[in-house]
């Protein structure tokens, strides 16, 4: 894919072991390249509610798996990181305590993984990544825009909107998914390309008669 023998902090905007999308793909592949990925599961762009109770249970188990280390090893030079962090993102005092949280852990981590001047490729444009950020020395700074997440109807934090032009603006690089992502981010930094989505096709199965495309794990038997 272009990189190899780097090391790879990605924050992502969905879970390792939720719906499989474009950030396991890509990162599976750079760890495949001999790149080493350290995956850190999404920090959230809202305060859960009820609804995402199943995901939180799922965390925190994943969070346990973590124990000392921190971080599981999933695939070979591939390690992921579930953060135990408060769920209320709105409130500037758990602001505060999550931003120690996740600064010292992710040292720890990094230490122990010997990770050192990363490129960090960013799906999530929070302040709570922001500082972190700021806080890594990293070789380049990388978002992948994959959808206009601000006007998610399900709600998202209060900063949003600024934060991510923050990030915009400080990337070395910015991808957009599409040409309207594309074109509303282009104004605040000329490194910007639009990559659109694409399909991993061993895990496609399509059958002409019922002109279905499903993936292979859950095609009927």
């Amino acid at each position: 894919m272009g990189i190899q023998d780097e090391n790879i902090l990605c924050f992502s905007i969905i879970d390792w072991d939720y719906l499989w999308h474009r950030p396991q793909e890509l990162m599976s592949r750079f760890a495949r390249d001999d790149n080493r990925v350290l995956y850190v599961d999404t920090l959230g762009v809202r305060s859960p509610g009820m609804r995402d109770l199943r995901r939180v249970i799922m965390r925190l188990k994943h969070w346990l798996q973590g124990g000392i280390q921190g971080s599981r090893c999933v695939a070979e030079n591939l390690y992921v990181y579930s953060p135990g962090i408060l769920p209320f993102l709105n409130w500037t005092w758990a602001q505060r305590v999550n931003g120690w949280i996740l600064q010292t852990s992710l040292r720890r981590i990094m230490q122990s993984l010997h990770f050192s001047q990363p490129i960090i490729w960013t799906y999530l444009p929070t302040r709570a990544v922001l500082h972190l950020i700021e806080g890594i020395g990293h070789k380049m700074l990388i978002y992948d825009c994959l959808d206009a997440i601000a006007y998610n109807p399900a709600g998202v934090v209060g900063d949003y909107a600024q934060t991510e032009r923050r990030l915009v603006e400080r990337a070395d690089l910015v991808f957009a998914t599409s040409g309207v992502l594309y074109r509303e981010r282009a104004p605040y930094n000329e490194h910007i390309y639009q990559v659109p989505y694409g399909v991993n096709v061993d895990h496609i199965i399509y059958s002409p008669g019922s002109k279905m495309c499903l993936p292979r794990e859950i095609w009927p038997k």
